[in-house]
């Protein structure tokens, strides 16, 4: 349940009330019509500003939405939000700001609002920097037509925004393709639409039309088949070091971001080509995901690698040395490193 906004009236400053004890006690002491006038016109206004800053406090409420819990560095954050005026009177401004912590999210915005209207607007900022932010809290000032109270709301209600790093679309490279046990040998069927592959050759009478690849052929000017290894690839665990005493760069020119983007990259790309992938990253939190195939296992890379951030406590060949007995033998072993 969301926290219930807090809402104060304060008067601006004490002058109008020292003008009407100055008024009184002049029509006190020196009787006339301009001071009783003076005095009732100066008890009018405070009054009738009185009341129209109180409908602000008590019948103004303001809404924010947005869509999803995550975006991706570089997608644009829009959220919705809406002034309501349940008020008679109008609303004639209200100064919204946003105390969101995503950079270079600035959303400040004035608005009004007719009596008992609505007034609707839609603020827009990219996510340039992946990471976990916090949207919200947001205040609003409100006031009457003298300028004598001021209206401040307070909506504590924070949610949390998931930015993953961006995945890039790697040069084609070849790695090695480390062993699967034997089981796993045994348990698999050697069908070419299962594995993975390697290289091409020229079409041979007998080969299935379905292993033509179209596009080496049209540039090699002959039909081009896919031959596919016997072996399936074995696991790849992507190693990111997190070694603070070896990154250089700031913010976004940084290596540590190059190596977040990069692992991303590297994971998406052999995920999709049907490989299990695994993660090691060992920072300020530590992050050891056994490898898994299948486009969804991206999905839980992803988040650690929002969440990297360098440390002193993990060089390389620590972790290394941590994580052999995890890892096992025949696998291939990326690592991703400024040194």
């Amino acid at each position: 349940m969301a926290p219930k906004p807090q809402r104060r009236l304060r008067l601006r400053t004490r002058l109008p009330l020292y003008l009407l004890g100055l008024l009184g006690g002049l029509q006190l002491i020196v009787p006339d019509k301009i001071w009783a006038a003076l005095l009732v016109g100066m008890a009018a206004t405070l009054g009738v500003a009185y009341l129209w800053a109180r409908q602000m406090r008590d019948r103004v409420r303001i809404s924010r939405s947005s869509r999803g819990q995550w975006v991706v560095a570089g997608d644009l954050l829009e959220e919705d939000w809406l002034l309501q005026n349940h008020s008679i009177l109008p609303v004639l401004w209200a100064v919204v700001r946003d105390h969101s912590d995503i950079p270079g999210y600035a959303i400040d915005r004035v608005a009004t609002a007719a009596g008992e209207g609505r007034y609707t607007w839609r603020t827009q900022g990219t996510c340039t920097q992946r990471g976990v932010f916090t949207l919200g809290p947001c205040t609003a000032s409100l006031g009457d037509p003298f300028g004598l109270f001021e209206v401040t709301h307070d909506y504590p209600d924070t949610r949390t925004l998931l930015v993953y790093p961006r995945v890039m679309k790697l040069p084609e490279f070849d790695l090695p393709q480390g062993h699967t046990s034997g089981r796993a040998r045994r348990s698999r069927r050697a069908t070419p639409e299962t594995l993975l592959a390697s290289h091409v050759r020229g079409y041979l009478p007998g080969d299935s039309l379905h292993l033509i690849h179209w596009p080496k052929s049209a540039q090699q000017g002959q039909l081009m088949v896919k031959q596919f290894d016997l072996e399936p690839a074995g696991p790849l665990w992507l190693v990111l070091d997190l070694d603070a005493a070896v990154q250089a760069g700031q913010d976004q020119e940084s290596t540590l971001e190059y190596g977040v983007i990069l692992a991303a990259s590297l994971a998406a790309k052999h995920l999709y080509a049907g490989r299990a992938v695994g993660l090691i990253a060992y920072g300020q939190e530590t992050c050891l995901l056994p490898p898994q195939s299948g486009s969804a296992h991206l999905w839980r890379i992803l988040p650690p690698l929002a969440h990297a951030a360098a440390s002193p406590e993990w060089p390389l060949a620590r972790v290394l040395a941590q994580v052999a007995p995890d890892i096992g033998r025949g696998r291939t072993l990326l690592v991703i490193t400024p040194a």
